[in-house]
């Protein structure tokens, strides 16, 4: 096959084979806490009780009751399903974004670099919107840099921003500026303008008002839980050194392995030819992960919304170096892929474990994320750990007793539990109280102190390691037919504040007496 046809069929095959291996490392059961919420919100949407979490996600949620309505996968699968196809678009248009910015090399190469990123394919492969943030991204990178005078791409881009928030609402902020760049290369007239503010506009009403029709107390209701939601989490984390350190790390943990093709490229700048692109991935790139470090970065997800930009700019001057400098770079990142290749499908972290907390770099330290688990191994790591706590149904009744997980001791599976073992009352603990109960999988907030058991029933408390608060308690140990053990008391304790107690408790399930 000659060079250019195989040049012209990279793309599709690099995007191809993203698909593919996504849908092998699919996980089993959800992989994050919002991976639950998210499954749980294509049977029930209403965030008043987490399925899903604020701001709702709905059009993600809708797509994936159309996949499981068509086809003979499940919500999981199906959330699943359109992950790894936005990863693999995702793709395909940063070899489209490189061809319109410089040529196939820079095209291919971009390509190859972002499909292998374990950022990618971990999002790819597990039931979360934040492939679309990385598939909305390039998108609008690609009609900002073929946008011109009078065409119409403002209209394209405004509505594709305004229907692709649906699927990440956050792109609004964080990709504005892309759509900016839009419509200053492209609208000539107040006509083109209003039509561009009415393709955004008809783009969100086409995911806003079914969602305010579905959410049960309609938009009032939505706006009220959502804002509470984000003001939370503004509250905590805006401005804060912690927020802004937790978003370089994970950065630094995405493109780290582009530093040397950059630091190579540097040679070959002063060849450069048209600003435009390079000015127009760095603008996009620096103001995404700024409103992020700034505002809130919630998970290594959110790498993507700037991911691809950088890697494109990392590529770009040697785009239209000579020979050997192009040789050089190709062999880099042929490397650079192998190694994200390996990390992906081996390893315990984006980073290896070693180096964790050596004191040469605050993006080492754990607290930051270190070793950065975007790994096929983690995948299994939760499978292995949902399957083990579903193997409490086999030693406790769901009739008499109740599960209680606490937040820095186990909780982080507290989720995970709601949906593969709806039929126990499940109790979550934070900040001194009995926060949050789960009843068939729904996640209702109580805020009290008191964790109520049926008569004749126990409390199972789960948890990663035995805490010192359980000496001199009437709790005993028991190990469940998976080998993980648990704590169980039938007895009044307290532990981190809630009082367990017997009570009266009303059936929650149809067949629970």
């Amino acid at each position: 096959m000659p060079s250019s046809r195989i040049e012209r069929a990279a793309p599709f095959l690099l995007g191809a084979g993203t698909f593919v291996l996504c849908v092998v490392m699919f996980s089993h059961w959800p992989t994050e806490w919002d991976s639950v919420q998210l499954t749980l919100g294509v049977d029930r949407f209403d965030i008043r009780e987490g399925s899903p979490h604020p701001p709702g996600y709905w059009l993600y949620v809708a797509a994936g009751r159309v996949v499981r309505a068509l086809t003979p996968l499940d919500a999981h699968r199906s959330l699943q399903l359109l992950s790894a196809l936005a990863a693999s678009a995702t793709v395909v248009l940063v070899y489209l974004v490189g061809r319109q910015a410089r040529n196939r090399w820079l095209g291919v190469t971009a390509a190859a670099v972002v499909a292998t990123s374990p950022f990618l394919l971990f999002y790819g492969a597990t039931a979360a919107s934040y492939s679309f943030d990385a598939l909305l991204s390039v998108s609008l990178l690609l009609l900002a840099l073929r946008a011109s005078p009078g065409s119409r791409h403002a209209v394209y881009a405004a509505g594709l921003l305004g229907l692709g928030s649906g699927l990440r609402p956050s792109a609004v902020i964080a990709l504005a500026p892309i759509v900016l760049w839009v419509f200053f290369k492209s609208v000539r007239s107040v006509g083109q303008f209003a039509a561009a503010v009415g393709a955004g506009v008809v783009g969100l009403a086409l995911w806003m008002v079914p969602m305010f029709l579905e959410q049960p107390g309609g938009a009032g209701t939505y706006i009220r839980f959502s804002r509470a939601f984000y003001a939370n989490g503004f509250r905590v984390n805006s401005f804060t050194r912690y927020n802004a350190a937790h978003a370089a790390a994970y950065t630094v943990a995405a493109v780290l392995p582009v530093v040397p093709i950059g630091v190579l490229g540097l040679a070959a700048w002063r060849r450069r030819r048209g600003a435009e692109p390079a000015v127009l991935l760095a603008v996009s790139a620096v103001f995404a992960f700024g409103f992020l470090a700034l505002g809130y970065f919630g998970k290594a997800g959110y790498v993507l919304s700037y991911l691809p930009a950088v890697v494109l700019l990392a590529l770009l001057p040697l785009a239209s170096s000579g020979r050997v400098l192009r040789v050089a770079a190709g062999v880099l990142v042929a490397v650079v892929c192998v190694a994200q290749l390996q990390r992906f499908v081996s390893a315990e972290g984006v980073m290896p474990k070693r180096f964790n907390n050596d004191g040469t770099a605050w993006f080492t330290e754990t607290r930051y994320g270190a070793p950065y688990p975007l790994t096929h191994e983690s995948i299994r790591l939760t499978d292995k750990d949902t399957d083990a706590l579903a193997s409490i149904e086999q030693s406790f009744s769901p009739y008499r007793d109740v599960l209680v997980f606490t937040g820095g001791n186990g909780g982080h599976r507290f989720r995970h539990a709601c949906y593969s073992m709806p039929q126990f009352r499940i109790h979550y603990l934070r900040e001194g109280m009995d926060f949050y109960r789960c009843e068939d999988g729904r996640m209702l907030t109580e805020a009290d102190t008191v964790i109520e058991v049926p008569p004749g029933g126990r409390a199972v408390y789960v948890f990663d390691s035995e805490p010192a608060e359980v000496a001199g308690q009437p709790i005993a140990r028991e190990t469940l037919a998976s080998g993980r053990t648990v704590w169980v008391t039938s007895g009044e304790v307290v532990l981190y504040g809630p009082v367990v107690r017997e009570a009266p408790v009303p059936p929650f399930r149809k067949h629970l007496p």
